[in-house]
C-alpha cells in the first residue's frame, strides 16, 4: 500500500512539474511576442521567419562543430608506428583473402571431381543396362536385331 502512494505521489509531482513548465514556456512566449511580434500564423511573413529561424539554428551548430576540430597526429589514428604498421595490417588482410580464395577454389574444384565421379558412374552402370536390354533383344529377335 505504501508503494502504491509513494507510486501516486511520485506522479502527481511530475505531472505538477509537467504543467509548471508548460506554463513557464507559454510566459516566455508571451514576452518573446511582446518584445518582437511574430508573424501570423499560415502566412508568407511566418514561413520566411521560420526559415530564418532555422538557417541561424543550423548556422549556429555547423560553427559550433568546426570550432571544435583539432589536428590529430597521424600516429594517434594510425597506431604508434604509424604507416608502416597499418601497411602491413593491410598485407595481412590481402593474404588472409587470397588463402580463403585458395581454399575455395580447392572445394569448388574436388566438388567438380566429385560431380564427374559419379556421371562417369552413372554413365557405366548405364551403358551396362544398355548392353543386358541389346543383349536380350538379340535372344529374342535374332542376330539382326
Amino acid at each position: 500500500l505504501r508503494h502504491e502512494l509513494q507510486a501516486s505521489d511520485r506522479e502527481s509531482q511530475h505531472a505538477m512539474r509537467k504543467l509548471d513548465r508548460k506554463e513557464e514556456r507559454s510566459v516566455a512566449q508571451a514576452r518573446l511576442d511582446e518584445l518582437a511580434p511574430r508573424a501570423a500564423a499560415g502566412t508568407r511573413d511566418r514561413q520566411i521567419e521560420k526559415r530564418r529561424e532555422a538557417a541561424f539554428s543550423n548556422k549556429t551548430f555547423a560553427e559550433s562543430k568546426d570550432a571544435g576540430v583539432a589536428e590529430v597526429p597521424e600516429s594517434d589514428l594510425l597506431g604508434a608506428s604509424g604507416v608502416e604498421e597499418y601497411k602491413a595490417e593491410v598485407q595481412k588482410n590481402q593474404r588472409k583473402q587470397s588463402e580463403r580464395e585458395i581454399r575455395k577454389e580447392e572445394v569448388l574444384r574436388a566438388r567438380a571431381v566429385e560431380r564427374e565421379e559419379k556421371v562417369a558412374e552413372f554413365r557405366r552402370k548405364e551403358d551396362k543396362t544398355m548392353e543386358m536390354l541389346r543383349g536380350l533383344a538379340r535372344e529374342r529377335f535374332g542376330a539382326g536385331g
